[in-house]
């Protein structure tokens, strides 16, 4: 199991990558990337679509096991996860973000105890 945080020029990377992956067409629709103040708003709009609470649950529990990122919202703390396992909930009570490398989906923790999960549709 290894755990690192990354750089913020990494972690700004990172975030870009996640934000043209899972926010692309509020972007096309808006102009900007969120249309509030926390990135999983836009599956609220129904601009993004994901899958919410148990049914997220199970896609993200039906993932094959890759490594990831996990993040905050802010992008103050990110860390590069390999060899180890999703995990089930977010570290604190903020908005977490999970992104396999791939970039085929994400599932979010937000801070309301709200989950989403959305697939790259690109």
């Amino acid at each position: 199991m290894k755990k690192a945080i990354v750089k913020r020029k990494q972690a700004y990377q990172i975030e870009m990558k996640w934000l043209e992956l899972f926010a692309s067409t509020v972007k096309k629709s808006t102009g900007k990337y969120t249309v509030g103040h926390f990135k999983w708003e836009n599956y609220l709009t129904g601009l993004q679509t994901a899958v919410i609470g148990n049914k997220a649950y199970e896609y993200y529990h039906a993932q094959d096991r890759e490594d990831y990122y996990l993040f905050n919202e802010s992008v103050s703390e990110i860390w590069d996860c390999t060899d180890e396992t999703f995990p089930d909930t977010a570290p604190d009570s903020g908005d977490w973000y999970v992104l396999p490398k791939s970039g085929r989906w994400t599932m979010v923790f937000s801070h309301g105890d709200v989950v989403f999960f959305a697939r790259n549709e690109a």
